[in-house]
């Protein structure tokens, strides 16, 4: 129990300085593409931040992978330490070039942490997510964490 909480503490500690650098650049992008099997896998990551409602920032990433030879898509979107009751529901948007669309819904835990899985293999709609597109969190109509591809 104890390594659990120095572990999460580490966590907490290492994430603050990192969402502190997102906030300085806004968005931290890390496009991959490789080639395997005659195929291509294209993955873009970016981190989720937002303002601090009553306690610590909440925060976040975001991944969307295609895998070509597969004819495959998936979209994780991750946060934590929302500061709204477990069971809220949070919509999560997908803006690009000015067209707001959305994809999903993640419905916070006890933990105020919830997740977001699209994957097209499992039936998902999964969008096609381009370079500087824009994931938004919200709650109600308030953003409440976002981050560019």
């Amino acid at each position: 129990m104890i390594k659990t909480t120095v572990t999460n503490m580490n966590r907490r500690a290492f994430c603050a300085t990192l969402w502190t650098l997102v906030l300085s650049t806004m968005s931290i992008t890390a496009p991959v593409v490789s080639a395997k099997d005659g195929g291509e896998t294209t993955r873009s990551k970016t981190c989720l931040t937002g303002p601090s409602t009553s306690g610590p920032a909440p925060y976040g990433h975001a991944e969307i992978r295609t895998e070509s030879d597969r004819n495959r898509s998936r979209l994780n979107v991750e946060v934590e330490d929302v500061n709204l009751a477990a069971g809220t529901m949070l919509d999560v948007m997908v803006d690009h070039a000015g067209t707001r669309m959305k994809v999903g819904t993640i419905k916070l835990d006890a933990q105020k942490s919830g997740e977001l899985e699209l994957n097209s293999q499992d039936g998902d709609s999964v969008p096609a997510v381009q370079k500087g597109d824009i994931v938004i969190v919200m709650s109600a109509d308030v953003a409440i964490l976002t981050g560019v591809f």
